[in-house]
């Protein structure tokens, strides 16, 4: 899965370009194809295990009934818990005692001589009979060294003397994001004529979105004499110059005013594909949350109806649990066939951002 990693506090993104972590507006952030966690700590409940210590059962002093004698025990291991993979270190047992046990250590006295002697037996035939077949295994298994002069193990031998015999241009395996990469022009990018391969895409033209905005801030009273337009356009490639990975956005940005006077934070970003004009992404940024809220809603609407879906499909679910869900900790995160919508608030402000589901 592509993640958006923040290069101001290295977290990952949950939206384009906004970190809730830092509350940051990040204009180029990471893109990673990652799925893993480093330094991932061994869950603490499976103690039971050779992470966590030794799990051999352990001794305690019992009476004897009817004596006055003691005796060690050894309790039984608790039971195993799932380890995750790591390997359960085994108890040791008590063994025998008394009478049972002298017996049976005098036997393993008297096993241990004969089988010594059937070992020394056993080396001294082998080191003849390998004396007297050398020059049989020589003519059959190294024919070699009758035509090739062979390496004298007298002699110091180095391993680069034989270096033919080894491969050297076997490549290491790299990802996307480690291979080259190289920044297009818009012009670069409308001559490839594709859409980019590392973002969704909702299957309308993100221009059209433009007239809809503009109408919406003016309706809520917002001025937006300041529209912004750029773009950054990115692709990975191999040496043999296969592209394996592609950013393509153009963004309209409405920097939002009221009362003449700039808002610093009230903005909205339409981010569209630079080679096909599809919308990749919406992202609101205002201080008041009923004007996101609504902003977000219409926006829906607007795509139920270019994608002829039923009236409500996503805008129903978000304007009844957006307004509280994006003001927990968490945030809001929601995911209904290709739409993710998600919001978080941050100090005087609420962010909500819709994006193509992954």
């Amino acid at each position: 899965m592509v993640r958006k990693i923040c290069p101001i506090c290295d977290q990952v993104m949950k939206h384009s370009h906004y970190c809730g972590n830092c509350k940051s507006w990040v204009k180029h952030p990471f893109v990673r194809d990652v799925t893993y966690y480093l330094n991932e700590r061994h869950p603490q409940k499976e103690n039971n295990c050779s992470y966590h210590g030794k799990i051999a059962g352990e001794p305690f002093v019992t009476a004897v009934p009817g004596t006055t004698s003691k005796v060690k025990k050894t309790k039984e291991p608790p039971k195993a818990t799932d380890t995750a993979g790591w390997i359960l270190q085994s108890g040791k047992g008590n063994g025998q005692t008394g009478q049972v046990g002298k017996e049976y250590g005098d036997k393993k006295k008297e096993n241990g001589v004969v089988w010594a002697a059937i070992v020394i037996l056993v080396v001294v035939l082998v080191v003849s009979l390998s004396k007297a077949g050398m020059g049989v295994v020589e003519s059959y298994f190294l024919p070699w060294s009758a035509e090739t002069e062979a390496p004298s193990y007298e002699e110091p031998f180095n391993p680069w003397e034989w270096e033919d015999d080894y491969e050297t241009d076997i490549q290491e395996e790299t990802d996307w994001w480690e291979n080259e990469s190289r920044e297009l022009t818009d012009e670069e990018v409308k001559d490839i004529g594709k859409a980019c391969m590392g973002d969704g895409h909702f299957l309308l033209q993100g221009s059209e979105l433009e007239e809809l905005v503009r109408r919406l801030l003016n309706e809520q009273g917002y001025d937006q004499s300041m529209v912004g337009r750029y773009s950054y356009n990115i692709e990975y490639y191999l040496e043999n110059g296969e592209c394996t990975n592609s950013f393509f956005s153009s963004y309209i940005n409405f920097t939002l005013a009221a009362n003449g006077e700039i808002v610093y934070g009230n903005y909205v970003d339409i981010d569209c594909d630079t080679a096909t004009g599809d919308l990749h992404a919406i992202e609101i940024s205002m201080h008041d949350k009923e004007d996101a809220v609504e902003l977000t809603v219409e926006i829906l609407k607007y795509i139920e109806r270019e994608w002829n879906l039923e009236a409500g499909f996503w805008s129903d679910t978000v304007r009844q649990e957006l307004p509280e869900q994006i003001e927990s900790e968490d945030g809001y995160d929601w995911t209904h066939e290709d739409a993710w919508i998600s919001g978080s608030s941050y100090e005087d402000g609420y962010w909500i951002t819709i994006d193509v589901a992954e």
